[in-house]
């Protein structure tokens, strides 16, 4: 019973407290501001009138609106759907239309491909928008215009703006049971329409607990990761910071000639590739940063055996294998 996102950071928040939790643009958080963030958000959604079980998709980068429409979601019993930011105005109107989306979370640049998405024929009813901030803003966010804004609309021309965590009193979770859906995330769609699987609060949980025991991370590790929140890895690293009691770092996006600089820069012990991206970074000269680093072991799914061995003897990374997640 206990395997639930809102249990989980109720009972993470009493533990570890000040313990930080998660930095990401925009935000850093400990444990304790992680519930209040999700309660707080939750009730943002519930005056926007999404109930337990209303699907809310979201498309963004890495950053902190992302996570914050997750833990919203998954405080009052929505369901999250997150949508590839590769996707196209057809690809977003079909994953709208299929999981019955009744809000979406958008990051202002992917605004103009829903001229293309056919909203009509979905259910959706309002948009928010995160706008990217004012050179002189510094910083991102749902807050005031100059730090970017949330708008809510029928359509995104805009109408009104919303705080990131809104005045008042945090709502108290519902009474989410383990098998509850928290998430839809779309298969890649190869061979077809991508299908949306249907993933439980007790799944998510599993998720952080079983591959938290694999890599065997500590209270004291630093998760860094540059992959994508809309897919199952990233979001999989949050759950295990979340369980251990340790800190995620979410990066914007990978860069191979800068990733061992960023890897030392937050301090990382603990970092996710996939398969091509280890090549990549073999690809670059040899230089001090691949050892100059904390890092000690990663999640390396689709690495050939090669590539795995070349950079373990360069950077002293042990590299796990993984598959089949979402």
């Amino acid at each position: 019973m206990q395997r639930t996102l809102p249990r989980l950071l109720a009972r993470q928040a009493a533990r570890f407290g000040d313990r930080p939790f998660l930095t990401i643009p925009g935000a850093q958080w400990s444990h304790r501001e992680a519930a209040d963030v999700a309660a707080r958000r939750g009730a943002a959604l519930r005056e926007a009138g999404i109930a337990r079980g209303d699907r809310v998709a979201v498309m963004c980068g890495n950053r902190a609106e992302f996570i914050e429409t997750v833990l919203g979601c998954g405080w009052i019993g929505a369901v999250v759907v997150p949508i590839n930011g590769a996707a196209m105005g057809p690809q977003i109107g079909y994953v709208l239309r299929n999981s019955g989306a009744r809000l979406l979370v958008i990051e202002e640049q992917f605004l103009q491909r829903l001229d293309t998405a056919e909203l009509q024929r979905t259910q959706l009813q309002t948009t928010w928008t995160c706008t990217t901030p004012s050179p002189a803003g510094g910083g991102l966010g749902w807050g005031p215009a100059d730090r970017g804004e949330l708008r809510s609309q029928p359509s995104y021309s805009g109408e009104r703006s919303m705080p990131r965590l809104p005045a008042g009193e945090a709502i108290p979770a519902e009474d989410i049971q383990p098998g509850d859906p928290l998430a839809i995330l779309y298969t890649s769609g190869t061979t077809g329409p991508a299908k949306g699987v249907l993933c439980s609060h007790a799944q998510y949980v599993a998720w952080g607990l079983n591959t938290a025991d694999v890599l065997g991370l500590r209270a004291d590790d630093v998760l860094a990761t540059t992959l994508p929140l809309f897919h199952i890895n990233a979001l999989n690293t949050c759950a295990q910071a979340a369980v251990t009691g340790c800190r995620v770092a979410f990066l914007e996006r990978f860069s191979a000639s800068g990733f061992w600089s960023a890897m030392r820069q937050c301090e990382a012990t603990v970092v996710y590739l996939l398969g091509a991206m280890v090549p990549i970074l073999l690809a670059q000269p040899e230089g001090a940063a691949e050892r100059e680093h904390r890092v000690r072991v990663g999640l390396g799914p689709g690495v050939p055996a090669a590539a795995n061995e070349a950079f373990q003897a360069r950077t002293g990374v042990t590299l796990l294998e993984g598959y089949g997640s979402t």
